[in-house]
């Protein structure tokens, strides 16, 4: 009966999206990733080192597995605000992260990761931007983030415990 029919294909249509999702989403970050690997090559280290850095962070504050994921994707793109070629002194490349939020937020498959990435420069006192959160306002995961970048960029990593110092220099 017609009633049937409808329902099957609902749940076909209800499959596809759940197993389609991650795909669409996976492929979107490659070619993010690659658009910024081919106009900078230099980054690819980095974003190395701050997944890194964000992953242990995660899993030292018992993250489950889902969001360490989340938290990885959002290390993963934090610096994709380079393909716009619009910053170039050290004061706009603190702005960063927020063309990083706009070109992910394009993708409707990483709204929870753009959301990471608008708070990566908020600062704790309320002075960062682009909203001036502060204290609890500013997500952990986006905090996370933005303290990663922020290690790994300004070679903060010699303050760091010798656990932490591998992660950073691959021997871990």
């Amino acid at each position: 009966d017609i009633e049937k029919i409808i329902h099957d294909c609902d749940e076909e249509m209800y499959s596809n999206k759940l197993f389609k999702k991650p795909i669409v989403s996976q492929s979107a970050i490659e070619s993010i990733l690659k658009l910024l690997y081919d106009k900078h090559p230099e980054e690819e280290k980095i974003v190395e080192k701050v997944i890194k850095l964000a992953h242990r962070i995660g899993k030292h504050l018992n993250f489950s597995v889902v969001r360490l994921e989340k938290l990885e994707k959002a290390a993963k793109l934090s610096r994709v605000g380079m393909i716009t070629d619009t910053r170039h002194t050290p004061e706009e490349c603190e702005y960063l992260p927020e063309d990083a939020y706009r070109i992910v937020k394009a993708i409707p498959t990483l709204q929870d990761v753009a959301s990471i990435l608008i708070g990566v420069c908020e600062h704790y006192d309320g002075g960062g931007h682009p909203n001036g959160y502060k204290k609890e306002m500013i997500s952990t995961d986006s905090q996370i983030i933005g303290l990663s970048l922020y290690l790994v960029l300004h070679g903060y990593q010699n303050l760091l415990g010798d656990e932490l110092k591998a992660v950073l220099n691959d021997k871990s």
